[in-house]
């Protein structure tokens, strides 16, 4: 889900999107963060400063939608 979610962020155009998995065990964001982590049109990622880990922000490759 955080593949697809990433890539069709990307092919509307975003630069950044957020990701909430919520705070409690710390899971959910382990498997959110590893996703990123895998995912070729992630630049980097951070948690969400404001969310105390309940979210993450992820920063993503080019500058927009391909055009031609």
């Amino acid at each position: 889900m955080v593949e697809e979610y990433v890539t069709a962020a990307r092919a509307a155009g975003f630069e950044e999107v957020r990701l909430i998995h919520g705070r409690g065990r710390g899971i959910q964001r382990g498997i959110v963060q590893a996703a990123l982590e895998r995912h070729p049109l992630v630049v980097e990622f951070y948690d969400a400063p404001e969310s105390h880990l309940g979210a993450t922000v992820a920063i993503l490759r080019g500058a927009g939608p391909a055009t031609g």
